[in-house]
């Protein structure tokens, strides 16, 4: 699956973000209660990025920060 991405940067997305983007099941919107609004700061290029892919981007924006905190162990 080709994910989109600006700058034709595809071969460094990580295969558990592709994956978000395959799996129509993460991608489903639904939002939780216990989730907490917050405002942040992204790179333009990043926000386009993420809204190309369509509706419920922020809800994929979400399941890929979930996927990237599985894979990678806290701090000590």
């Amino acid at each position: 699956m080709q994910v989109p991405v600006p700058h034709g940067n595809a071969a460094r997305v990580p295969s558990e973000i592709a994956t978000v983007f395959a799996d129509p099941d993460t991608c489903a919107a639904s939002r939780d209660p216990l989730q907490e609004e917050i405002t942040l700061e992204l790179d333009d290029d990043v926000v386009t990025g993420l809204q190309a892919t369509g509706p419920d981007w922020q809800v994929r924006f979400n399941a890929i920060l979930r996927a990237w905190l599985e894979t990678h162990p806290r701090a000590q």
